[in-house]
């Protein structure tokens, strides 16, 4: 289950604190390195049949920013809606460290429609001007 804490920078914009469990990060890891294994390419072996451990030692920036992107793709909406928020611009993702040993975190800044609060409309009194 991911954790997040929603912080007010105004009235407006909102930034939120995701904490992704190691579970969800490992998974997204693993399809991250399956995905690269697949497309990569090295001199010496055929193409798809890299083994993993020279994957992870090749493309070890490439696996990592992927990692995170699928982690984002997969836990953001849920967080959202976890939050009770609905944002009305683009996330602005601040990716946090990537630590294959512990859970991974992020904040995401966005905007939010601002909260209206009427006051007592009903029964007032309303003067109607004369058109000449």
């Amino acid at each position: 289950m991911i954790k997040t804490e929603l912080n007010s920078v105004s009235a407006v914009r909102k930034t939120l604190r995701v904490e992704v469990p190691n579970e969800i990060a490992q998974q997204a890891r693993a399809a991250a390195i399956q995905a690269l294994q697949q497309k990569a390419k090295l001199p010496g072996f055929r193409d798809g049949k890299i083994p993993l451990n020279i994957i992870e030692q090749k493309f070890a920036h490439e696996i990592d920013h992927e990692t995170i992107d699928q982690i984002v793709d997969l836990t953001l909406a849920k967080a959202f809606e976890t939050a009770k928020v609905h944002p009305i611009s683009r996330p602005e993702l601040t990716p946090g460290m990537w630590s294959p040993a512990g859970d991974y975190n992020y904040t995401v800044a966005f905007d939010v429609l601002p909260e209206i609060k009427l006051k007592d409309y009903k029964g007032l009194k309303l003067t109607k001007e004369e058109v000449e």
